[in-house]
């Protein structure tokens, strides 16, 4: 697994994610050309267009993950559209899944531990980054996490100790105010600013 260490404001964090994952950014775009095609006979055009429904009320809310975002695609030499397409994944393809992956944890007086299983495609398991995460503001916690390639994030944890894991949630209709997955789990630049009242991941991370 490609692991790299980020450091900066968040479009340098996205700056150095899309340098240092550039070729696994791109197999990650083909990857899902296909994959929404097969699963939700989208295209990938048709993908970004969908995509770009979620932009103002991420450029309103979480404008700090829109820079991100902006500095992966300059990184790896994508469109902007490209990779807010990947961070739209789960509502363009995956919103009605009723399945997912396995999530646990155990809590001691002396420790505790959690952890998930990850149920998804095979190809994707060689396009895997690990990231450790420095924000500039050094009021904002350092944060590991594992995602795929020119995606925000998957699962990780901040240097608190508060671990926040990623699953499928069933959505059946298109609101575009009810954002990707990746949005609410642990975003690569801080950990602040809640989404919305679901957020929970993103409430957290505040306290």
């Amino acid at each position: 697994m490609l692991e790299i260490t980020c450091r900066g404001t968040p479009y340098e964090i996205g700056l150095q994610h899309g340098t240092e994952a550039k070729y696994l950014i791109k197999e990650t775009v083909a990857f899902y050309t296909q994959f929404f095609q097969d699963w939700a006979k989208v295209s990938w055009e048709e993908a970004t267009i969908a995509a770009q429904g979620l932009l103002p009320y991420l450029e309103l809310h979480v404008p700090h993950l829109v820079e991100e975002m902006k500095g992966i695609a300059d990184g790896c030499g994508l469109k902007f559209m490209d990779i807010l397409a990947l961070n739209a994944r789960s509502e363009i393809a995956m919103g009605m899944l009723s399945d997912g992956c396995t999530t646990l944890a155990w809590k001691t007086d002396e420790f505790c531990i959690a952890g998930q299983n990850w149920d998804w495609e095979l190809p994707q398991k060689y396009r895997l980054v690990l990231q450790h995460i420095v924000p500039k503001e050094n009021a904002k916690p350092r944060i590991s996490l594992a995602t795929e390639a020119g995606l925000l994030c998957k699962s990780g944890i901040n240097c608190s100790g508060v671990s926040v894991f990623l699953n499928a949630i069933s959505q059946s209709d298109g609101n575009d105010r009810r954002t990707d997955c990746a949005y609410k789990s642990l975003p690569g630049s801080a950990f602040t600013h809640p989404i919305n009242e679901a957020s929970v991941a993103r409430h957290y991370t505040e306290t």
